[in-house]
């Protein structure tokens, strides 16, 4: 598994609940190639999971702030799955920008899957080390491999 993107930004609600409240919660996120998972915090508890699998280029939306509801920023993204429709928001644009790229490569990266992996993280970026990341309450190992650029 390759590591593309860690941090925090706000996600929406899928509305699920007894309330079915689409409420905006501050989650910190690791992208890989294959999934989207979130946490309650840094080393905390895994919340949730997206599969990035089938996702391709046009599954990305950016969405202007006054189409989604009570955003708690202005800068929206949206990933459209076979099974939902996923809404974060970020504090920059710059995040935005730095996240949309990662998706977009991510996706790549599953339509080209079996080609040179790669870390687009760039404080990442040629480092060979294992990462540790908690998944359903135990630490899994997740492996980095070095950026490569293929002719």
């Amino acid at each position: 598994m390759v590591l593309l993107k860690r941090g925090c930004m706000y996600k929406q609600g899928s509305g699920a609940g007894f309330f079915q409240r689409k409420n905006w919660k501050k989650r910190y996120f690791v992208l890989t190639q294959d999934d989207l998972r979130y946490f309650d915090e840094e080393q905390g508890v895994l919340k949730g999971c997206l599969d990035l699998s089938e996702c391709t280029k046009e599954s990305l939306e950016t969405l202007p702030s006054d189409v989604v509801n009570n955003t708690p920023t202005s800068w929206c993204l949206a990933i459209r799955t076979p099974s939902r429709r996923f809404i974060m928001s970020f504090a920059t644009e710059a995040d935005m920008h730095g996240w949309a790229f990662a998706f977009l490569e991510a996706f790549k990266m599953n339509e080209d899957s079996g080609r040179n992996t790669y870390v687009v993280d760039g404080r990442l970026r040629g480092l060979v080390k294992e990462q540790k990341l908690r998944k359903h309450g135990s630490l899994s190992k997740l492996k980095m491999t070095p950026h490569n650029h293929a002719a």
